[in-house]
C-alpha cells in the first residue's frame, strides 16, 4: 500500500547554507514519497544558460543544489540542505537562491526558501534523488517573478562532458554534452528493430533514439534509422529562434543504452 504523507515544517536553519551565511526559518510543506512527474530529462534546467542539479551527502545531511552560469562570470544557483531519514521523507533544513555577478567586483545576492512545498518522489542518497521544488518569493524579492517550479533529478552516472560542434559525441542514456551554450542530452532508446547481423530478416526494422537539446527551452525530437545500414537517423532541433542542432546518429546500442552522434550547428 502507498502511503503518503504532508509535514509542515517550521524549523531554524541553525548550520550553513551552502553560503557560510545560516538560513532563516523555514515553513514549507514537505509532501511524499509520491509521484512528482520527475524524469531523468529534468536533470537538466532550461535557461539562457542551462544548468543542472547535483547532489552531495555527509552524514545524515544531503545538498541539492541546482547551478547555471549567465555570461562569463555571472551565475545562479539554488542550493537546499536536507537532513535524511528512514522513511524516505527528507527534512528540509533551509534553501537559498543565489545570484552572483561581476561587475568589476564580486556581488552576491540571496534570498531564502521560506514558504513553498517539496514534493518528494524519490530519495535515495546513493541512488535516485527526485521531486519538485515549489517556491514562493519573499515580499522583499527584486525581480518580478513571484513563484518558482523546478522538477529535479539526481542520478550517479549521469555527467556533462564539452564538445565542439562537428564532432562525433558518445553519451549514455541521460547525459548530456555541452555544444556551444545548450546541452544536448541522449534521453534513451526508444524503440529498436533491427535485424540482427546473423539473420535474414523480411524488414530490416529500424532503432529510435530520443534527443533532448536543452536552452532557453527545451527541444525533444525521436531520431528514426537503420543505423549501421543505408540509412542514417538525423534530426533537427532549434532550442532557441536563433540556433538550430543537428543530431546524426551514427551507432546506437541499445544493450548498453549508449548513442554515438555528430552534433551540428544548423540544419
Amino acid at each position: 500500500m502507498a502511503c503518503l504523507a504532508v509535514i509542515v515544517l517550521v524549523a531554524c536553519g541553525d548550520a550553513d547554507s551552502g553560503s557560510g551565511t545560516p538560513g532563516p526559518p523555514v515553513d514549507v510543506a514537505m509532501v511524499g514519497p509520491v509521484d512528482a512527474g520527475a524524469t531523468v530529462s529534468d536533470w537538466l534546467v532550461p535557461g539562457f544558460q542551462p544548468g543542472f542539479w547535483t547532489a552531495s551527502t555527509e552524514d545524515d545531511v544531503t545538498v541539492l543544489r541546482m547551478s547555471r552560469g549567465i555570461g562569463d562570470e555571472d551565475g545562479e544557483s539554488w542550493i537546499l540542505r536536507f537532513r535524511d531519514n528512514d522513511d524516505g521523507l527528507p527534512e528540509l533544513l533551509d534553501g537559498t537562491h543565489r545570484w552572483t555577478s561581476w561587475d568589476g567586483e564580486t556581488s552576491v545576492f540571496e534570498e531564502y526558501f521560506v514558504a513553498g512545498r517539496v514534493t518528494i518522489q524519490s530519495w535515495d542518497p546513493d541512488g535516485v534523488l527526485a521531486g519538485l521544488i515549489e517556491w514562493d518569493a519573499p515580499p522583499a524579492y527584486r525581480r518580478p517573478q513571484r513563484e518558482f517550479t523546478f522538477p529535479f533529478w539526481v542520478e550517479p552516472g549521469l555527467a556533462t562532458t564539452q564538445g565542439r560542434p562537428g564532432d562525433l559525441v558518445s553519451v549514455e542514456a541521460g547525459s548530456a554534452v555541452e555544444i556551444g551554450v545548450p546541452l544536448v542530452q541522449f534521453v534513451g532508446v526508444v524503440e529498436d528493430s533491427r535485424c540482427p547481423a546473423d539473420v535474414t530478416c523480411v524488414w530490416e526494422g529500424r532503432v529510435v533514439t530520443r534527443w533532448q537539446v536543452v536552452g532557453e527551452t527545451v527541444v525533444t525530437i525521436d531520431v528514426e534509422g537503420v543505423i549501421g545500414g543505408e540509412g542514417m537517423g538525423v534530426g533537427v532541433a532549434a532550442p532557441s529562434d536563433f540556433e538550430s542542432y543537428t543530431i546524426e546518429v551514427r551507432e546506437v546500442d541499445a544493450t548498453t543504452d549508449r548513442a554515438v552522434a555528430l552534433v551540428t550547428i544548423g540544419s
